[in-house]
């Protein structure tokens, strides 16, 4: 810019002295060269402040990057989970021998809930566990409090690490991650994919120290509803008059949710010996059999039903 201002030949501000200025200052060519001075001063300024707003916006970019590259699991991947999980949240655990079997209880717990949910199958459930799963997953026996296999002492509990938290380079976490290597070990429900993920970052984060029992804080809960669909009636679902002119609300959801449904008539089959498995002909489902239906269907609607379900996990909590 200083070169091309010498190489026109115009007049500086700041070059003359005082004196010169007052006699220059209404010189028709010495504004002339004022204006165009300021002209390419402003335009040198400009490009000054874009070239350096796109090198901001550049690193700017990379640094999010490398953050959200960390905070997904670069640095605290899934396998991470038992010892950052021990630290943060089994804050009050005393003993050492207690602490070897108090995370693969806690986990086991969150495996029932998984498969009681039907968002993973016996198989699945069998393969995240610690300790042989459970057959009687009701709403009553998930409800119980923790407990580990029967043995004499806290130190002859075999305990086997699922292969989820098997330690793995990053490279091989990514092949798998993206679909390139199939994992077996991973579930494929992606919600339940994204709940272990986002475990793990949030694990990764300074954590207060959590509450002790007995001493939780209190929770109330109002929900305010007219008129809403609470729990979901077979008539909403399913109706036998439509025929084949209209998709029933239960195929929709079967379509949409095709594991978990396998799942729940799986569980469903193993809990009662009537349980009629008719696949997807709805109308062959006894009422007894819809009532189990509605609230699977209810929980994965626009309902209430969902949220009263979450407020009841509180006190077990």
């Amino acid at each position: 810019m200083n070169e091309a201002l010498e190489k026109l030949h115009i007049a500086r501000p700041g070059a003359e002295t005082i004196s010169d200025l007052d006699s220059a200052a209404f010189d028709p060519i010495w504004d002339r060269d004022f204006f165009l001075w300021a002209m390419m001063m402003g335009t040198g300024f400009v490009l000054y402040i874009t070239d350096t707003q796109f090198w901001f916006s550049l690193g700017c970019s990379i640094l999010g990057m490398l953050v959200a590259l960390k905070q997904r699991g670069l640095i605290y991947p899934v396998f991470r989970i038992p010892e950052l999980f021990t630290q943060k949240v089994l804050y009050f655990t005393a003993l050492q021998e207690d602490r070897r079997i108090s995370f693969p209880m806690a986990w086991d717990k969150i495996v029932e809930w998984f498969r009681y949910e039907d968002k993973i199958d016996d198989f699945m459930a069998g393969e995240l566990s610690y300790f042989s799963g459970r057959s009687d997953l009701t709403w009553g026996a998930i409800q119980q409090p923790l407990r580990a296999p029967r043995q004499e002492n806290a130190a002859s509990i075999r305990i086997k690490l699922p292969q989820i938290f098997q330690e793995a380079g990053p490279g091989d976490r990514l092949m798998r991650r993206l679909n390139l290597i199939r994992d077996h070990r991973w579930p494929e429900n992606a919600e339940v994919r994204w709940r272990l993920s986002s475990l793990a970052r949030g694990l990764a984060y300074d954590l207060p120290r959590p509450f002790r029992a007995p001493y939780f804080p209190g929770l109330t809960v109002l929900i305010p509803h007219y008129g809403e669909t609470i729990l979901m009636s077979k008539e909403e679902l399913f109706k036998d008059e439509l025929g084949n002119e209209a998709v029933p609300l239960m195929s929709w959801l079967e379509y949409r949710y095709e594991q978990e449904f396998r799942a729940f008539i799986g569980r469903m089959s193993q809990r009662y010996s009537t349980w009629a498995n008719r696949g997807t002909k709805w109308g062959d489902y006894s009422p007894e059999d819809w009532d189990k239906m509605v609230v699977w269907a209810s929980m994965r609607n626009q309902t209430l039903w969902r949220t009263v379900a979450g407020v009841d996990f509180f006190p077990q909590a």
